[in-house]
């Protein structure tokens, strides 16, 4: 052979091997690739359904209180677009026939059941005892449904079990399967929610155009920095950070250990927040409620109702809505942190006040205590009553808050619209040592 010839050979082994080469790279990365997005489709399913099964868990909860067609309609949407979504999370699983055929029948039988029980109501026709029953057997179905996916959601969802899965070699697990742990419902811990409860509307604490600040002049910093030392006098040496550009533009200042912003029209306190580094607890709510009371009646006019707070790292908040008229104002959100080992205010923010306060005009409710109070389920022992403006897209709406007990000592707060009786909003309270947490 020619040695130009054997150069030529050597050459295109050479090329098709490097080609050959190239080839399984690529597949094998595009193997990884796949391998990848199969094992986040998996893990993204476990999260879906898992928070599915929490919200239909609630929300059949919520039905056994409900007694208007409005209410009802409202929990019913949910429940049945959650078990929708949660079939679908179900059917992205590795499964052999059969796995989810119990799953898949109650997530049927929850959102159809509830869906005809709010055609009823509409229709005029009341809910009985007997379907009061249905409700609590499918909740109680729910729940363990729900920490069985929840036990499975932390023991499976790893990287090796689904290398497992996408591989074929899930039989070398024996019984210690996901398959063999959806037949096995039973196996389940205990589900908690993890939603902190800060007030029932702060999620609309804030609208598009603060309300305080129209038509406010622009103030210098020198202003600024007066009004944050005359609310805290706490003998800082605030320094200038910038001018922040927001929803509310605002000067923003800082020290060591502190952190504020003042609004740039008309010199108000929007956040305020300060390093706590002794983290003992010497004081207990009561007392921290109180200094906050105080904190707010120096520094603000009107009064304020102290609703709910939490405790976390040294620092008890408590979320403060503006009263008018002895009507809880909760679009109009302040919160205080009182420090539980020093008892000084080492947390603040009004972004919510600023955005809603204003002198509204709050007219004769037409319904009355007594005829809202008839809407509640009997199912409910009433412990207190307050009256309250809840804001809503559409603006807010006149209602009475009725704190409740059920027979299971749980806590329920429900608000009735003041205008026509309709049941507005179901909350489920949980106290613990750090707050309120709710469902």
């Amino acid at each position: 052979m020619k040695k130009r010839t054997f150069v030529r050979i050597v050459s295109f082994l050479t090329a098709l091997l490097l080609v050959v080469t190239a080839f399984l790279c690529k597949t094998v990365t595009k193997n990884n690739f796949y391998k990848e997005n199969i094992k986040y489709s998996y893990s993204r399913s476990f999260e879906i359904l898992n928070a599915c099964l929490n919200n239909i868990t609630v929300n059949l909860q919520k039905a056994m209180y409900a007694s208007t067609s409005l209410q009802m309609s409202k929990i019913s949407t949910e429940i049945f677009t959650q078990t929708v979504t949660a079939k679908q999370a179900l059917a992205e699983f590795p499964k052999s026939e059969q796995t989810f055929d119990k799953v898949n029948k109650f997530l049927s039988q929850a959102g159809n059941y509830v869906v005809s029980l709010s055609e009823r109501l509409i229709g005029g026709t009341a809910i009985t005892n007997e379907d009061y029953e249905k409700l609590s057997k499918l909740q109680s179905i729910s729940v363990s449904i729900a920490k069985a996916v929840t036990s499975m959601h932390s023991k499976y969802n790893n990287k090796g079990y689904w290398d497992s899965e996408i591989t074929g070699e899930i039989e070398n697990l024996g019984d210690d399967t996901l398959a063999n742990d959806f037949i096995l419902l039973e196996e389940a811990i205990s589900d908690y929610p993890t939603l902190l409860y800060d007030g029932p509307y702060s999620d609309h604490a804030e609208n598009t155009n603060p309300k305080m600040l129209e038509g406010a002049n622009e103030v210098s910093e020198a202003k600024a920095r007066e009004a944050l030392n005359k609310m805290f006098g706490n003998g800082y040496e605030w320094k200038f950070r910038e001018i922040s550009q927001g929803k509310i533009p605002a000067y923003e200042f800082y020290t060591d250990s502190a952190f504020a912003s003042v609004t740039l029209d008309g010199g108000y306190v929007i956040s305020y927040r300060e390093s706590v580094n002794e983290l003992s607890q010497t004081l207990d709510y009561k007392t921290a409620v109180g200094i906050a009371e105080r904190f707010l009646k120096n520094n603000y006019e009107g009064n304020f109702s102290a609703s709910y707070y939490y405790a976390d790292n040294g620092v008890c908040v408590i979320n403060f809505a503006a009263l008018q008229d002895n009507v809880i104002c909760y679009a109009d959100l302040i919160k205080v942190g009182v420090s539980m080992s020093g008892g000084n205010v080492v947390f603040f923010e009004a972004s919510g006040y600023l955005s809603n306060h204003y002198n509204r005009e709050i007219g004769p409710a037409k319904y009355s205590y007594g005829d809202a109070k008839n809407i509640i389920s009997e199912r409910l022992k009433i412990m207190s009553y307050a009256t309250a403006l809840i804001p809503s897209e559409a603006g807010e709406r006149l209602c009475y808050e009725f704190l409740c007990r059920d027979s299971e000592n749980r806590e329920v707060l429900l608000y009735i619209n003041a205008e026509n009786l309709q049941e507005e909003e179901i909350f489920i309270l949980l106290k613990t040592d750090g707050g309120t947490l709710v469902k």
